[in-house]
């Protein structure tokens, strides 16, 4: 495929992912990563977004927010759990207590 049409086809799958469009320079970076070789990293990186390769394909995908290790929120276990990342609605409950030997029961 031809340079021109590559880069058309990025900023077709960026669209339909409803990720922004990367920097003419940085759409040049990818493709000079890409063709550098199957053994390299290759990520690059621009605001909102971020591109991998991975096994010979293309990944588009929105950039991760850094972990922050100080993060902790309390959660009574069955409501929204609100996390830096979005929010999960999540419903913990207990199992049965089966006794000791997991028959519900002693042994005889």
């Amino acid at each position: 495929m031809s340079p021109a049409r590559q880069r058309l086809l990025v900023r077709h799958a960026l669209a339909r992912l409803a990720l922004p469009a990367p920097p003419a320079a940085r759409l040049a970076e990818l493709r000079r990563q890409w063709q550098a070789g199957q053994d390299r990293k290759v990520r690059v990186v621009w605001p909102g977004a971020e591109a991998r390769v991975w096994r010979g394909a293309l990944y588009l995908c929105r950039r991760r927010r850094r972990w922050n290790p100080q993060w902790c929120v309390d959660w009574d276990g069955c409501g929204v759990l609100a996390t830096p990342w979005g929010n999960y609605r999540y419903r913990l409950s207990r199992e049965p207590d089966h006794g000791e030997n997991g028959r519900g029961g002693r042994y005889p």
